[in-house]
């Protein structure tokens, strides 16, 4: 197959988010259903995913596999804490991708003219700024392309 010529864009939009005290960027994907982690990210918080048999397919049809998942990881959104799961897969040109089961959980509000985003923890507000985040673009249809995920793990997110 010949790879395409699309690639992600250079720049994506991001929050911060903290997960054991480090810094990360996610992408919040309203087109992805589960919540995915950067295996690097898995690995240099010293996490070990359980084993799972999944595939993920990236939005244009390719698929990979999932390394495993993380249950229960407490993730601080601007000081917040809440508890998500995530599969953990290679390839993804971001540190974390939070999906639409969880952003709607969340009552996420994005707002592109004020570049920020609130969601609802606890009952209470919680207001994050949108961020650029410089990604290598990566050629669709190339092995490590991930654009999008989906997953056929409905429950797990």
């Amino acid at each position: 197959m010949t790879p395409a010529t699309s690639t992600l864009p250079k720049r994506l939009k991001v929050v911060s988010v903290q997960i054991y005290g480090t810094k990360m960027r996610a992408l919040l994907d309203s087109g992805a259903i589960p919540n995915v982690m950067n295996a690097s990210v898995a690995s240099q918080l010293s996490l070990s995913p359980k084993p799972i048999s999944t595939k993920i397919t990236v939005a244009n049809g390719q698929n990979t596999t999932c390394l495993g998942a993380i249950e229960n990881m407490r993730v601080s959104l601007n000081g917040t804490v809440t508890s998500l799961n995530f599969l953990v897969v290679e390839g993804s040109p971001v540190e974390i991708l939070i999906g639409y089961p969880t952003l709607e959980e969340l009552q996420a509000c994005i707002d592109l003219g004020h570049q920020s985003v609130r969601i609802v923890l606890a009952n209470k507000t919680v207001k994050m700024s949108l961020e650029f985040d410089q990604v290598s673009p990566i050629v669709a249809g190339s092995e490590t392309d991930s654009e999008d995920f989906t997953s056929d793990v409905d429950s797990f997110a």
